[in-house]
């Protein structure tokens, strides 16, 4: 068992709160919202959704690049977005909260964007150097 119901036990070890105890479901936002079996259906289906679109823009992505022959990349995917790879990781970072948060996912979730958005800004640099 891990998941929602993890950090449930977790919580109620350490904390002195009373939440209500979910053996059933590991959907964090639909039992907190009280939206029932439903609601986890919709929130599995949409977390789902976003780590599928994660993955497929990181797939894209990394294709584009590897049959670039090492010439900048402007089309496809890099097309519509400037960093897919990066992108991707987030959509499906968010997927993950969506459908399945847990304490370490919560926790590293932000540390890993901020790392993301550094190398992009640093990867930035780096061309525009090169480019002058």
């Amino acid at each position: 068992m891990y998941g929602f119901p993890l950090t449930i036990y977790v919580l109620t070890t350490f904390l002195p709160i009373k939440i209500p105890l979910v053996h059933n479901s590991g959907h964090l936002w639909a039992t907190l919202l009280g939206y029932g079996e439903g609601g986890a259906v919709i929130e599995m289906l949409a977390g789902s959704v976003f780590v599928i679109l994660g993955l497929v823009m990181i797939v894209r992505g990394w294709v584009r690049i590897y049959f670039a022959n090492g010439k900048m990349t402007t089309d496809g995917i890099y097309g519509l977005v400037r960093h897919p790879q990066y992108a991707g990781i987030f959509l499906a970072i968010l997927g993950q909260l969506v459908h399945w948060p847990t304490i370490p996912t919560l926790l590293l979730s932000p540390l890993i964007v901020w790392l993301y958005v550094r190398l992009a800004k640093r990867e930035e640099r780096r061309h525009g150097e090169m480019c002058s």
